[in-house]
């Protein structure tokens, strides 16, 4: 059976291998985060000390820390290397651990402030793991069942002649109207692990009897989520073995990938993968004559209803080089947090943005309007151009004011420490995101605004703009985690 499926997902891949790698490299870079086999780990750990920090069990906590030290010991002799990056993006390759590190971060600073009676730590915390969890039911959560039924439809798009299936279809579940249910059903799945997390052991058990929960809402998004959970449940009975050996039979690909930097994995083995997955879902339906009520209101899988085979106007231009700037500030001041900094006003201005993620963002949806029905071209193209742009940016900040704002030295294939290989690559699926989603979506919503409107706030940001650069010209800013 095993083979068989196999067999299926690899011709699925081969038929649309861009669209694949496209949503497979969406799922790494805004998906991939809370159940991941160390987050699995760090999940149970959440839970367990939690329990013993309510309980005041110094024994059983005793226990728990030496637990702790032992997987940190086994994963610093394992890991490639841990960098420390102040860059302006971060590392595909650490993405899951980045998720990760949000949930249980937030969770542990909030459980602290509980603990000394602080109130506001616990209200800080509190409102960043709410923040957290939003992210994840509503972005991620909702995200995730639109990157399951892209595999599904390109599983099946076997009608001769039929166009591929398109990368939009992982925004699925926005246009589908159903985002606060998808959202709740991501919720509803993390109350249903909670318990089971209290067992190292029984948590993996309940991760594969729920593993068909996404694809089964990719078909009825509409279906309740305990509905979908005795399903998959039920679909997975039996099947717990089988599934474990289908993962465990790309952990040689895996392991060569360790020897491509990670491009392996990103480009072959997840895309791969998830091919695979569907057609072992599509398999287990079949073979249980399972009839699932399958949402076929979408009006085309192979165009997305925001088109992004658009013109942008110059006014629209210029207020996505502030939003980009602004997101890319934000995901710094956040991911620093994540990694014990504190809060942190990232980059060299002393306003909430980041000019390179706007010059980046927006310079790609000029430059390669004329090759953006190549997916390909684009990601590697936007590596090249996003890396020189690095490169020079970190020169002229240098000379000028005399300051590093992010350093790569440690970094395999770095330039003088000023861009490095591993950056690149988020680069090219920051920008194919850009490209093909993002822009899009953001350009159709500024479309809704009145023009003189968005002309009015144009101004005022330009104005604020203005005065940051003038400011931060004659005061340039310097500190830790921001020049050290």
């Amino acid at each position: 059976m095993l083979k068989e499926v196999k067999v299926a997902g690899r011709n699925a891949f081969r038929a649309n291998r861009s669209a694949c790698i496209i949503v497979s490299l969406l799922s790494a870079f805004l998906i991939t985060g809370f159940f991941s086999i160390q987050g699995t780990i760090d999940f149970s750990m959440t839970v367990l000390e939690t329990v013993n920090k309510v309980f005041k069990l110094d024994k059983a906590q005793e226990v728990l820390d030496d637990i702790v030290l032992s997987i940190e010991k086994l994963s610093a002799d394992t890991s490639i290397g841990e960098y420390s990056s102040t860059g302006v993006l971060h590392l595909v390759y650490q993405n899951a651990k980045i998720g990760r590190s949000l949930f249980y971060s937030f969770l542990h600073s909030l459980m602290d402030a509980i603990q000394q009676g602080s109130l506001a730590g616990f209200l800080i915390a509190g409102v960043l793991l709410a923040l957290t969890l939003l992210f994840y039911a509503f972005i991620q959560g909702v995200l995730k069942v639109g990157s399951r039924r892209f595999f599904l439809k390109n599983l099946i798009n076997k009608e001769p002649k039929a166009l591929p299936v398109h990368a939009g279809v992982i925004l699925f579940g926005f246009r589908r109207q159903k985002t606060k249910h998808l959202a709740f059903c991501a919720l509803y799945k993390i109350l249903r692990l909670i318990p089971w997390a209290l067992s190292l052991v029984l948590l993996p058990v309940k991760l594969y009897a729920y593993r068909f929960y996404g694809y089964i809402l990719a078909l009825n998004p509409g279906m309740k989520a305990g509905e979908a959970i005795a399903l998959s449940s039920k679909m997975m009975q039996g099947r717990k073995w089988q599934a474990f050996c289908l993962d465990i039979s790309f952990f040689g690909w895996y392991l060569l990938g360790i020897f491509t930097l990670g491009l392996l994995n990103y480009f072959f083995v997840n895309p791969y993968r998830y091919s695979v997955w569907a057609a072992f879902f599509e398999k287990v339906k079949n073979e249980e004559a399972i009839v699932i009520a399958e949402d076929t209101t979408e009006e085309s899988v192979h165009r997305p209803q925001i088109d992004w085979r658009r013109d942008y106007s110059a006014v629209n231009l210029v207020l996505l080089f502030f939003m980009f700037s602004c997101i890319g500030w934000l995901w710094e001041c956040v991911y620093f947090f994540a990694q014990g900094q504190g809060l942190i006003n990232r980059g060299t201005l002393y306003g909430p943005w980041l000019p390179i993620y706007g010059v980046g963002g927006v310079g790609t949806l000029i430059i390669f309007k004329r090759i953006r029905e190549k997916p390909l071209d684009v990601f590697f193209l936007s590596m090249l151009i996003c890396g020189i742009l690095e490169y020079i940016t970190a020169t002229v900040l240098l000379y000028t004011k005399h300051l590093v704002y992010w350093n790569y030295n440690g970094f395999f294939f770095n330039i003088q420490g000023r861009t490095c290989l591993e950056g690149l690559l988020v680069f090219g699926a920051g920008c194919s995101a850009g490209i093909y989603i993002i822009g899009p979506v953001f350009d159709h919503n500024l479309n809704m605004i009145p023009l003189k409107w968005r002309k009015r706030a144009l101004c005022l940001l330009a104005l604020f703009f203005v005065i940051d650069l003038i400011c931060s010209t004659i005061y340039p800013r310097s500190g830790a985690g921001i020049t050290s």
